[in-house]
């Protein structure tokens, strides 16, 4: 399985976003794109343009994922931490086989909260969701297109339609929280095999005014897999 660009979202030359030879990459712990298979092919795709590449599991916010579909016995939280070290357990072998191309830094988001950036970033969104109309709007739609995603997929919701789209706000809150602490740390180049956020979208666009330079600098490069490769969805 084998991908390729799909288009690259950023305000900087194109040269500029591959010129560092370094990248950042998400796991979204339910996307089918990180299961062993296509990650290798995501892995491939990385080594053959980057040196360096950190890899950021999101395990802190996929317990809100849980938490819409009320998919746990106990703590949310709990569940969430023992998934992403389950895919980590899972995936070693891939990111082994690539270790001699690529120098990859694998961090899991949940080892970040205890940060002091993390509140003070998660802060400075909030505060900006507070004052900034046209973020606060653009942040609803975003969360109403997340859940309706879902829906359009099959899943079953364990909230109301309304506490699923706040679970998303804050979701989405403490996603664009993380990616100021990466971006504050040099990491503004990301690849992900799917879209963009809307709303980070539009802040690389530069729409949303106040929004933090750390993530007004930041490149976004869509992968996709190449035709006559197998669909996994």
């Amino acid at each position: 399985m084998s991908y390729t660009i799909k288009r690259v979202i950023s305000n900087v030359p194109k040269d500029k976003v591959f010129g560092d030879h370094a990248v950042c990459m998400g796991i979204s712990l339910d996307n089918p794109h990180f299961r062993p298979e296509p990650l290798a092919g995501i892995l491939e795709f990385v080594a053959e343009r980057f040196a360096n590449c950190l890899v950021f599991i999101g395990d802190y916010l996929y317990r809100y994922d849980l938490e819409l579909i009320g998919k746990t016995d106990g703590d949310p939280l709990t569940s969430a931490v023992e998934r992403g070290a389950a895919f980590l357990r899972e995936a070693a072998p891939i990111f082994h086989r690539f270790e001699h191309r690529v120098n990859f830094d694998l961090v899991r988001l949940s080892s970040l909260v205890n940060q002091p950036e993390f509140s003070d970033a998660v802060l400075e969104i909030r505060n900006l969701y507070r004052i900034n109309p046209s973020f606060r709007k653009s942040l609803h739609s975003t969360a109403e297109s997340f859940v309706a995603r879902k829906e359009r997929r099959g899943m079953t919701l364990a909230v109301s339609r309304c506490e699923a789209v706040m679970l998303s706000v804050r979701y989405l809150i403490e996603e664009i929280a993380f990616y100021k602490i990466l971006g504050d740390m040099g990491h503004r180049v990301e690849l992900y095999p799917g879209s963009e956020l809307p709303i980070l979208r539009q802040i690389i666009r530069g729409e949303i005014r106040g929004a933090p330079e750390s993530l007004v600098s930041r490149s976004f490069i869509e992968l996709k897999q190449k035709e006559n490769t197998p669909c996994i969805y």
